[in-house]
């Protein structure tokens, strides 16, 4: 019916009819304006003459307004219709003049017919009112929403519906939006009522700054291959060989390509993640999709396929003389964690065999064919797997070079000896005990700055060795060594769902253990942060956990963190954990009985994570499930359901709202909690982390800023439109909170986007956070009323007066004479 419809539409020849804009099949254009009003049945808010022709001195009236753009459109016969669309009702006196929907000119009373005439002229008011409908006594707007969405009842959920409006409303503020011209056509429809959403999971598997590849020559053919053939490669290695973190520097080296497209999924990206979203195959589905859309070489759509989809991009990526790599990684996570191998066999029957132009490259370890997906093995045998190599010398060598150039590392001074020298003896020296294993590098590098004396030859052999390369031989003979008590602590740490705090893990263990005498001995295989003690590696968990003692040796300890949970524990963990933690050892009739509407309520209101939320809820389902208390899983699947959508769905501004939560918490240990997670934090969240007082870090908004840089580089590749909307305005929220003035790259960026209201969010962060010169500053470049009422309030701030001499945009505003008084 339509070729394109825009809503508030920019281009000046619609002029005061822009509400609404389609253009038909043949070329004309159809107007609506709209005027909705909060209380159609107030007397006042009638549709009216006296409503049409009101105008202000020297202003102009609604029927002048509308009456030229009809009539312009009108010569030149461009114009289908043109309508108002409104829940007012029509008075008396105007109703009387109405035929159906169009005004009657020749009903006009002779006062209103004077007024008509002398705003618009009669010819032309005879005119406009043949062309012009009044679609009057609409339902009120939540009504007329409804009856609109129940004519799509059994095309879409409310989840969709609540997509659609979020899509209107960005196409409605956003400048040329969608792209590239701002009309919305039919294929943007599709996308927006699209039950299933295609959503990109997150890639972002961390690749640390100084980070060298284990063997130059190895890395070049590798990443030629991937560049310039087709076909399957798995690349393997054991546990702590960083197969992970070397495929991830992979994908930014070939993003990086012009000719190159690549497109990933990692099984696992860090031990705290929770759900089984990763393991879906329609997730994962959906997810390369969207990267490819995102890249601009497949479209979105419910009915397509991931076969289909791949297959049309390397088509059309092929006659460009480009390439597609697909990365899979982590399929040992898959038995290991998840315990099922369908949805991956569903995921390779899908990517295999491959379409001409595409590389799919594959990251695993070496485990049992059963645990394998049947076509990758049938593709590639395991004896043309390509085994990722350990570090060699020199690459050991440059790493160290780059810890001591960071400043992070201080090696020995020798009298007549070049640092050069010194650091390649050491990097020898750690390559013989390690193998060049990364992991054991690692390890060993945190055991030898514990001492904090500058680092010799000498005292790397002096640590324990692990000549096989197989990080398992290193923990089986480290383990020999260890005290009893840092044998429990890691047993410990290894059986509990959740990362204790450090101050929290004295209490849990036995009294006949010092939790800072065991750290000394183990505290160079775990991350010890503010909040919480995580190990450097999972494969020290997983190590453990294959113990034939473990389980024992946990259950002895667990009835401790149990006590800590009920009676010590500050507030976080105890209502994080206590319930998961009393059904884990038997008593489930809190974890099921305890979740309400009011609970989860209080929950999000107190600022606490809503991931741990859903984990909650999750493990409750689990013991619904288990004891068949179906009315009751119904129930707390309802509940759950609304708190994976509270950041998209049950906010208009999720930043705001946790921003709020957090400001009006009473828990002490909260920013460091969240500080600890700040990777997991979704990116409209950084803002209101970083601000906090408390449990932060004192230049939190700076490494905010950069986990979030590193973020966006992440989403190169990625079409989603939300993300970057989403990104602009939290590094707006962020550089405004700054001490430095960033008001000339502000309005660049804004104006790259063509969003000028990030300037404004600029301005009212600033005066937000007290930084009011920042608000003076932006109101020197720019004029326009929003600026000039935040700019107003900072100069009151400041208790700046009209004689100061700003030299201000807008200083001639009516705002600013008010200084005057």
């Amino acid at each position: 019916m339509y070729e394109w419809v825009q809503v508030e539409a920019e281009d000046p020849e619609y002029q005061s009819i822009d509400d609404v804009v389609a253009c038909r099949k043949d070329g004309r254009i159809e107007l609506t304006q709209v005027k909705f009003t909060p209380d159609p049945q107030d007397p006042d808010k009638r549709l009216s003459w006296e409503w049409l022709t009101r105008r202000k001195p020297n202003g102009t009236s609604l029927l002048q307004k509308w009456s030229t753009t009809v009539l312009e459109y009108g010569d030149d016969e461009r114009l289908a219709h043109a309508k108002l669309k409104t829940d007012r009702k029509p008075n008396l006196e105007f109703s009387q003049c109405l035929d159906g929907s169009r005004v009657d000119y020749r009903r006009l009373p002779s006062k209103i017919k004077e007024t008509v005439d002398a705003q618009i002229g009669s010819e032309e008011a005879d005119a406009f009112f043949e062309s012009f409908e009044f679609v009057h006594s609409q339902l009120r707007y939540d009504d007329y929403e409804e009856s609109l969405r129940s004519e799509l009842e059994y095309d879409i959920d409310k989840n969709g519906w609540a997509y659609f409006r979020q899509e209107v409303r960005h196409w409605a503020m956003r400048k040329n939006a969608p792209l590239p011209d701002g009309k919305i056509r039919h294929f943007h429809l599709r996308r927006a009522f699209a039950p299933e959403r295609p959503v990109v999971l997150s890639q972002d598997f961390s690749v640390p700054p100084n980070y060298k590849v284990p063997d130059s020559a190895f890395h070049q053919e590798f990443i030629y291959k991937a560049a310039n053939s087709d076909g399957v490669t798995v690349l393997w290695g054991p546990p702590g060989r960083g197969k992970s973190t070397y495929l991830s520097h992979c994908v930014s080296k070939l993003a990086a390509q012009d000719d190159v497209l690549c497109i990933r999924h990692h099984y696992f990206l860090r031990l705290d993640e929770q759900g089984d979203r990763r393991f879906s195959y329609f997730a994962i589905e959906r997810s390369l999709i969207q990267q490819m859309v995102g890249a601009g070489v497949s479209k979105s759509g419910k009915n397509i396929n991931l076969a289909e989809a791949l297959a049309a991009a390397a088509s059309e990526m092929c006659q460009s003389g480009r390439r597609l790599v697909v990365v899979i990684d982590g399929l040992d996570h898959v038995w290991r964690d998840h315990r099922d191998l369908e949805q991956m066999e569903l995921l390779f029957d899908s990517l295999l065999p491959l379409p001409v132009g595409v590389q799919l490259l594959v990251g695993t370890q070496r485990v049992d064919d059963e645990h394998l997906p049947k076509k990758l093995l049938r593709a590639q045998p395991k004896e043309r797997w390509t085994e990722l190599p350990t570090m060699s010398i020199t690459a050991v060598q440059e790493w160290l070079k780059s810890h001591v150039a960071g400043g992070r590392l201080q090696v020995e001074e020798i009298q007549f000896k070049p640092e050069k020298e010194i650091i390649d003896e050491l990097g020898l020296a750690l390559h013989d005990i390690s193998a060049g294993l990364p992991l054991h590098l690692v390890y060993s590098l945190e055991a030898l700055l514990k001492s904090g004396e500058p680092v010799t030859a000498r005292a790397v052999r002096q640590l324990p060795e692990c000549p096989s390369g197989e990080i398992e031989d290193y923990y089986e003979s480290l383990w020999v060594g260890l005290s009893s008590g840092a044998r429990r602590a890691l047993h410990l740490l290894a059986g509990l769902k959740f990362s204790p705090p450090s101050f929290g893990l004295g209490k849990c263990l036995t009294a006949d253990v010092i939790w800072w005498q065991a750290l000394e001995e183990i505290g160079h295989l775990l991350d010890c942060r503010e909040a919480s003690v995580v190990p450097f590696h999972g494969s020290l968990f997983a190590f453990l956990r294959d113990r034939s003692d473990h389980i024992q040796a946990f259950r002895s300890l667990a009835v401790n963190v149990l006590n800590w949970l009920e009676r010590e524990s500050p507030e976080y963990w105890r209502r994080a954990w206590l319930w998961v933690m009393r059904a884990d050892l038997g008593d489930s009739k809190d974890l099921l009985e305890g979740p309400s509407r009011e609970w989860a309520i209080h929950w999000l209101v107190s600022g606490y994570p809503v991931d741990q939320l859903v984990f909650i809820l999750s493990q409750a389902e689990e013991v619904a499930l288990d004891t068949f208390d179906l009315p009751r899983l119904i129930r707390l699947r309802c509940l759950k359901t609304r708190a994976v959508n509270a950041r998209k769905f049950q906010t208009n501004d999720w930043g705001t709202f946790y921003e709020t939560s957090l400001a009006l918490s009473r828990d002490q240990n909260l920013g460091a909690v969240l500080w600890d997670n700040l990777p997991k934090l979704e990116t409209e969240e950084l803002p209101a982390v970083s601000s906090l007082i408390r449990g932060v870090p004192a230049n939190a908004g700076r490494q905010a800023i950069r986990e979030l840089e590193r973020r966006r580089t992440s989403w190169i590749s990625s079409g989603d439109r939300d993300i970057w909307d989403t990104y602009a305005d939290a590094i707006i929220r962020m550089v405004a909170r700054q001490p430095e003035d960033r008001a000339d790259r502000v309005i660049a960026f804004a104006e790259n986007l063509g969003v000028e209201s990030l300037i404004d969010l600029y301005m009212t962060e600033a005066l937000k956070a007290g930084n009011y010169q920042k608000v003076l500053a932006m109101g020197s470049r720019r004029n326009s009323h929003e600026l000039d009422r935040t700019t107003f309030a900072a100069l009151c701030l400041e208790g700046i007066g009209p004689s100061a001499g700003f030299d201000l945009v807008s200083a001639d505003r009516p705002a600013f004479g008010c200084l005057a008084f």
